[in-house]
């Protein structure tokens, strides 16, 4: 299990900070790739914003009237207006979209018969935009419906645009947003863009689901803020220079690029202009992003496949001394590391040649040491987390040492929990602890994930699901015990006890196991005697659908721990095989397992195909001379099966 910290909880992180700064009416969402799928058709078509807006940008006063009625409410003492405000703003924050609307839409109502001594202000239109933030279209059917009803002096103000603005950027609707900031920006108009405006513009480029794209056109609209410093004919009420949200918003947007080599070459482009430009220096979330950004660099080096001579040390060298050297310079600007900027370099440095996990432990223990008098450095779960997950790469050439360090690491976050709840092991930290153990592939691995399994339902904040029981058992699916069959056959009891659902994967992982049993023949003929009942039960359980890999340990079982001799033995083979052919399940690999292993397959395949080729040739069958029915559901790489 890799933590990914650079995928949602980073963006979600960066995001949420960059809307804090932008001191706009609300407060970001933290659930906005959800708000961007929702959208996703909107992308496609466009958002139409022109004929909504053209009218009331002209016709509106940019007096920042929000503020100044908020001040005489105040002064008034018990007025109308300020109840009615104090509680749109409540359910704006509380997201209760449909009770904010209701109630601005009742008062403007009961106003208009004569039954309320205010009407609702441009303060109210504003808190309901924002209620409606993470729905821009139904924020937009609300300013059509509403607009025309407001006062002369309550007509949407800059901070009316930039609200909705933001409910585009949530959602990643850029190009409605640059249309809309055109349309801010016509000489004729009297609400002008300001710079938390065009900083809500970038935003929409990070949060897009178009990465090259979008990170081509912030860094565009970023130029373009720039421009007026030098620019006397942009020196006016349209020129906002840029501050750190501005350069930190681009970057982010630049690190989030598809490819992680351009990703780490704009984004130092970038952190070296913002050390040069005056007025404005990097901060913690400028270094975090930029740190980011190797990581994923890092990361893909990692998995880019590679020739025997290569040596790793070198092919990971670059994004591990980077990461040090920004450290450096954070030390060196009197910046404080937070917790996502230790846990994205931990991330990156426990897998990285060379780092290794003993390297990110140094950083956990600095962590530890500031996080006293730097609360922000504190870590959490997910520090630790990412740390234990390291060890699953060593643990199949180390499985002592890593299965130690694990254990010292899952009880320090036991003992920390004590005084941080924060910190305590959830779902994902016991599974990453599971596949520690499965990789070391010891005598003790299995017991000892048993034991993590029974402290989970020992802990009221935890539930067990299938995801872990399947680990468990995919644990003495590696192990070398005599009794791996018994003892996976008790989880899997115990899993139905629990009311815990089985799918094609615990299957797998079950028949994985019986493929795997050796010893005594009556050893045997208890695995097989496992491998029958589970094969059965996949085959009967309408919510599974058995897969190549299903099909693969099936005949691995038959062919380790049925007798060859056995009189059942070329029947049980050609009953799976009807079955696998009827599902689609048969690719090339299995083909050639089939042949390699049981003789009686091409007196079988013979009606379908002419045998060519020298007597004792391995290979003379291919899955394109069979129907192709027979493998129209068929996993098509080898690399997804441990043959």
């Amino acid at each position: 299990m890799v933590w990914s910290v650079d995928v949602r909880r980073f963006w979600q992180y960066i995001a949420c900070f960059l809307l804090i700064h932008f001191q706009c009416l609300s407060a970001f969402s933290p659930y906005y790739r959800q708000s961007c799928q929702s959208h996703n058709s909107q992308r496609k078509d466009g958002f139409k914003i022109k004929h909504a807006f053209s009218f009331h940008i002209s016709a509106t006063s940019d007096s920042n009237s929000s503020q100044e009625k908020r001040r005489q409410s105040l002064v008034v003492g018990n007025d109308p207006l300020l109840s009615l405000n104090m509680n749109l703003d409540a359910l704006a924050r509380a997201q209760a979209a449909e009770r904010a609307q209701e109630l601005y839409q009742r008062i403007a109502a009961l106003h208009r018969e004569g039954y309320y001594a205010v009407s609702p202000d441009v303060v109210s239109f504003n808190s309901v935009i924002k209620a409606w933030q993470s729905d821009p279209s139904r924020a937009l059917e609300f300013w059509e419906q509403e607009v025309d009803q407001l006062a002369p002096k309550d007509k949407p103000n800059t901070r009316s645009f930039n609200t909705f603005l933001l409910s585009l950027a949530n959602a990643g609707l850029y190009k409605s947003a640059e249309e809309l900031l055109e349309q801010m920006k016509n000489s004729e108009s009297v609400v002008v863009p300001d710079r938390i405006t065009y900083n809500t513009v970038l935003l929409s480029y990070l949060l897009s689901a178009e990465g090259s794209i979008a990170a081509d056109r912030a860094e565009m609209l970023l130029k373009e803020m720039l421009s007026g410093e030098n620019d006397l004919s942009l020196a006016s009420i349209h020129y906002c220079r840029p501050d750190i949200i501005s350069f930190n918003t681009v970057i982010a947007t630049w690190a989030n690029h598809p490819n992680p080599e351009v990703a780490v070459a704009k984004v130092e482009e970038w952190l070296q202009f913002v050390k040069s430009y005056s007025g404005v220096k990097p901060d913690i979330y400028t270094y975090t992003t930029v740190l980011h950004a190797w990581a994923r660099y890092g990361r893909t080096r990692r998995e880019k496949p590679r020739t025997k001579t290569e040596n790793r040390t070198t092919y990971d060298d670059s994004s591990a001394e980077r990461i040090r050297e920004i450290f450096q310079e954070i030390d060196n600007a009197g910046l404080v590391p937070n917790r996502v900027t230790y846990t994205v370099a931990m991330q990156e440095l426990a897998l990285n040649a060379n780092g290794g996990p003993e390297t990110a432990r140094e950083l956990l223990r600095e962590m530890l040491a500031k996080c006293d008098a730097h609360p922000e450095a504190r870590p959490d779960v997910v520090t630790f987390s990412v740390l234990i997950d390291a060890y699953s790469d060593l643990a199949s050439e180390f499985p002592e040492e890593s299965i130690q360090s694990c254990t010292t690491i899952f009880s320090e976050m036991k003992q920390l929990a004590k005084k941080w709840p924060d910190v305590a092991p959830n779902e994902r930290t016991y599974t990453s602890m599971i596949s520690v153990l499965a990789q070391s592939r010891t005598r003790e691995a299995g017991p000892l994930a048993e034991k993590l399994l029974q402290d989970m339902w020992n802990t009221p904040e935890l539930t067990p699901s299938s995801y872990h029981y399947n680990a468990c058992i995919n644990v003495y699916a590696k192990s070398s015990r005599v009794d791996k069959a018994i003892r996976a056959e008790r989880i899997w009891q115990d899993m139905k006890a629990k009311g815990i659902a089985e799918g094609t994967i615990t299957y797998n992982t079950l028949l994985a196991v019986t493929s795997g049993v050796f010893g005594s023949s009556n050893v045997k003929k208890s695995g097989l005697k496992l491998g029958i009942k589970v094969f059965q039960s996949l085959q009967e359980n309408p919510e599974c659908i058995p897969n190549t890999l299903s099909y693969f340990y099936w005949f691995k079982t038959i062919r380790r721990l049925m007798e060859h001799n056995h009189p059942l033995r070329d029947s049980v083979v050609r009953q799976a095989f009807d079955l696998c052919c009827q599902q689609g399940c048969l690719n090339d690999t299995l083909l050639q397992y089939l042949i390699t292993h049981f003789d009686s397959m091409c007196e079988l395949l013979e009606p379908f195909i002419q045998v060519e080729g020298k007597q004792g040739q391995k290979d003379p069958f291919t899955i394109e001379c069979l129907p192709r029915e027979w493998s129209k559901n068929a996993w098509e790489s080898r690399s997804q099966v441990e043959w």
